[in-house]
């Protein structure tokens, strides 16, 4: 397994290790840890952004992803934040960005194309 990102996060833990942990190990590591609830909302995220992250996509599969992430957000909505303005912090950018994840994918190209991973390995 990787290290562990709580250690590393900060110092070094590539963008690729970091994938690898919460999108490969974690929905197996954390089934049976958390709530049904909890996990299934987890696994329609790491299922939308893995589609979203292959070097090729096909639009069927650009159709599941944002649906993916869509159903991903919303219960993120009522779990997390609970759609309170006093609560309105938990909502990050990030969170808010996966809304235009598809639509960028169709335009510009898959995310494992685009991210910062080619630039990472040049370092």
């Amino acid at each position: 397994p990787p290290r562990n990102p709580a250690e590393k996060i900060s110092s070094g833990y590539k963008a690729v290790k970091f994938f690898t942990y919460v999108y490969g190990l974690a929905p197996l590591l954390l089934y049976g840890v958390l709530p049904m609830k909890y996990w299934q909302s987890f696994c329609k995220l790491v299922c939308g952004v893995r589609l979203i992250y292959q070097w090729h996509i096909i639009a069927a599969q650009l159709t599941e992803a944002h649906k993916l992430l869509i159903e991903f957000i919303e219960e993120y909505e009522r779990l997390y934040y609970r759609r309170e303005g006093a609560r309105l912090h938990f909502v990050r950018q990030s969170i808010h960005a996966m809304i235009h994840t598809s639509s960028e994918t169709f335009c510009i190209d898959p995310y494992g194309i685009a991210s910062q991973w080619p630039m990472e390995r040049a370092i």
